[in-house]
């Protein structure tokens, strides 16, 4: 009797140990941003789940993976890019789509003061830490 007692012990704590990690689930998916052409993957968007300190970024292929909590809100993060907030069920592979919230078209530099240098042909300046510190 104690020798089957033994026997179902060996074979229950390694089950009991797995048991954790069998049914612990990841919340899988991929952030991309609809384009006019195609789709393109969002590197480095953030995720997290909301009030807690779970988080994850998408990886070079726009992929993420991110342990569940007992939080169902997560919340899809992207510099330029809206903030989107989905209430996950019971998904596992999850596509978001991000918009973009403006368009930059042009970029337009102005210089108060130049520094010519004797090597390059072209006008530059010194931007230093004081004068971004100012500006801000």
């Amino acid at each position: 009797m104690k020798n089957k007692f033994s026997i179902i012990i060996c074979f229950l704590f390694p089950l009991w140990g797995l048991g954790g990690y069998c049914f612990s689930q990841n919340l899988k998916g991929k952030v991309v941003e609809k384009s006019e052409k195609e789709e393109e993957v969002l590197v480095g968007a953030t995720l997290h789940w909301k009030n807690t300190k779970t988080s994850t970024q998408t990886d070079a292929e726009g992929k993420f993976s991110i342990p569940r909590t007992k939080a169902n809100l997560l919340i899809i993060s992207y510099l330029g890019y809206k903030s989107d907030t989905l209430k996950i069920t019971n998904d596992t592979d999850l596509k978001i789509v991000l918009l973009a919230e403006n368009t930059l078209n042009e970029v337009v530099i102005r210089s108060n003061s130049t520094v010519f240098d004797k090597l390059s042909p072209r006008q530059s300046e010194i931007i230093t830490t004081r004068a971004l510190a100012k500006a801000a």
